[in-house]
């Protein structure tokens, strides 16, 4: 007899921490498999799933049977917030310093990005890129789209120049002259930053706004296409020390309150 959905022997059954289903599906299967049936499901790329059962975290190409025990889906946002280095059609160029995958230094051609490793989905993130001194400043600062980043890695060799102008469309972006800009149109006069200094970025994925700050001062309020799936992204010094930016995610509550408060007001 073919077996059932309903039948709880054959099944592998997801839940978050706090027991709500998110997937179920016939047993065996393997947890690449699995992890993709998520993703249609909850809209979570792969890459920020954690599946545990019982005591064990789960390997995309392990098989598990069906049957209890529940499979524990926990959101993993750590690729959301390191630097995408390895993968860099560039990474001959550049370096993960002391700090791991959130700590890079490099030169790459003028107007070439380095991206984090996935794009916020969803919620409410607050980032602050340190400027090490020991770097050039970095050309901009901001947030640009899922496609951007298809469009980086699309070449299969190192970018040698910089392409058209407004090619990566960056949804918003504080750049070495203080001007904040999106999608490449410049939209206010701000604080130009230095080596030392810190630019942090408020976002609201799911509404769409981003804040831009400098040294926790306000610089811009930016609207953005609501739920659309962001990239913190950089454009690094062409010279040959380059830049050195580290980036770090923090909790929201350490955001200045002026800037949460900023969030649901006018924006550019």
């Amino acid at each position: 007899m073919m077996a059932s959905l309903a039948d709880a022997g054959s099944t592998v059954t997801v839940r978050t921490l706090a027991g709500l289903q998110v997937a179920q599906v016939l047993g065996p299967i393997l947890v690449s498999e699995l992890k993709r049936a998520v993703t249609k499901s909850s809209g979570t790329p792969a890459a920020l799933q954690k599946l545990v059962r019982g005591d064990q975290v789960l390997h995309d190409n392990q098989e598990i049977p069906g049957g209890p025990p529940d499979v524990q889906f926990v959101l993993f946002y750590q690729p959301c917030c390191e630097w995408d280095v390895d993968r860099h059609p560039n990474s001959e160029q550049l370096q993960i310093r002391e700090n791991g995958a959130r700590d890079a230094q490099g030169s790459v051609p003028s107007g070439v990005p380095i991206m984090t490793q996935e794009p916020l989905t969803s919620g409410v993130h607050f980032f602050e890129v340190v400027i090490h001194q020991d770097g050039n400043p970095p050309e901009s600062i901001g947030l640009m789209t899922a496609n951007a980043k298809a469009k980086l890695y699309k070449v299969r060799q190192p970018w040698e120049k910089p392409p058209s102008q407004n090619f990566w469309d960056m949804k918003v972006a504080l750049n070495h002259k203080g001007e904040v800009t999106t999608s490449g149109t410049m939209k206010a006069k701000a604080c130009a930053y230095r080596p030392r200094d810190v630019v942090g970025i408020l976002v609201h994925i799911d509404i769409g706004a981003a804040i831009i700050m400098v040294n926790n001062a306000v610089q811009a309020c930016c609207a953005l296409s609501a739920g659309a799936p962001l990239h913190v992204a950089c454009l690094m010094d062409k010279r040959p020390c380059g830049s050195h930016v580290e980036l770090q995610e923090l909790s929201t509550d350490q955001a200045p309150s002026n800037a949460m408060q900023a969030l649901v007001g006018p924006l550019l």
